[in-house]
């Protein structure tokens, strides 16, 4: 009998979206003959290398961890079951077994977690892509300016005076820095080329060429892991019940399926920005002599 995966809709946020729903699904994947996912339309470059059908959705809402809290567009979120029930119903009348992994029935939250060893993973990215754009930098950088749900993780949130510092510091020592994520939620420090915005299968080119990535803790971090990039993170030591370790686990070790180089200060997450410039040009000599 032929078999079909109908996956999402996925609601989390952007790193447990990486880390837990998208291996998922690729796992899952492999084991059937079609594959229907559902997440937010602007990540649909996270799936393409197992070709499904996309159903590209707009639910907004408070995104916390694996999570929606709330969602402020009840309507779409009705269009997207609506869409995917369809593909439910077609399916089966041709006689296939369908296997929805989907969110609960009560809205806000998504299926339970997996473990890594239930998730298949790959590197994103294409540094000769980003070479062809003449996008190649030393350093890209996540100035992360984003309001949360625990009122908590503002601190990972720097004044632009901090980023600016950092900067100067790297462009002095001759490096090019880009700054990466939204328009809407990270900042553009003075001296860093533009490239908030990009579409995510550009920006993974881009992160793929890069010799380092740095930032505070946020899901651009992760992605860096998935691109296999080093990657240069400072956190809290805070205790993640769900996952089951602290933030320098997490990224050394839990959501680090590639087991890519990382380094992590995890005294406070508002570190100043001379500790971080001397970390960097320490960490600078281990880093490879070419892109990837």
């Amino acid at each position: 009998m032929t078999s079909v995966l109908i996956a999402g809709p996925c609601i989390s946020e952007f790193g447990w979206e990486l880390m837990e729903f998208q291996g998922r699904v690729r796992a899952l994947a492999k084991r059937h003959d079609h594959v229907v996912v559902c997440s937010t339309e602007s990540l649909r470059p996270l799936y393409t290398d197992f070709n499904p059908i996309f159903v590209g959705h707009k639910i907004r809402g408070v995104r916390d961890c694996h999570v929606m809290r709330s969602i402020e567009t009840p309507a779409e979120w009705d269009r997207v079951m609506a869409v995917l029930s369809q593909h439910k119903r077609e399916f089966e009348a041709r006689g296939c077994k369908v296997r929805w992994e989907h969110s609960r029935p009560s809205r806000g939250t998504v299926g339970t977690l997996h473990a890594m060893d239930q998730q298949s993973f790959i590197r994103y990215g294409n540094a000769d892509a980003a070479k062809a754009r003449d996008r190649v930098f030393d350093v890209l950088l996540h100035a992360r300016n984003k309001e949360g749900v625990n009122p908590y993780y503002r601190i990972f949130n720097w004044p632009i005076e901090k980023w600016n510092t950092v900067v100067k510091a790297l462009t002095e020592q001759g490096l090019k820095l880009a700054a990466i994520g939204t328009k809407t939620e990270a900042l553009l420090p003075t001296g860093a080329v533009d490239l908030r915005g990009l579409e995510l299968s550009d920006l993974m080119d881009t992160m793929r060429a890069a010799k380092l990535i740095i930032g505070p803790s946020s899901g651009p971090m992760h992605l860096a892991s998935l691109c296999g990039t080093p990657h240069f993170v400072w956190t809290s030591k805070q205790w993640s019940s769900t996952i089951k370790a602290d933030n320098r686990g997490r990224y050394t070790r839990v959501w680090n399926p590639l087991k890519t180089k990382c380094w992590i200060i995890d005294e406070r997450p508002d570190v100043g920005a001379d500790i971080v410039v001397a970390e960097i040009k320490k960490i600078w000599p281990e880093l490879p002599c070419t892109s990837r």
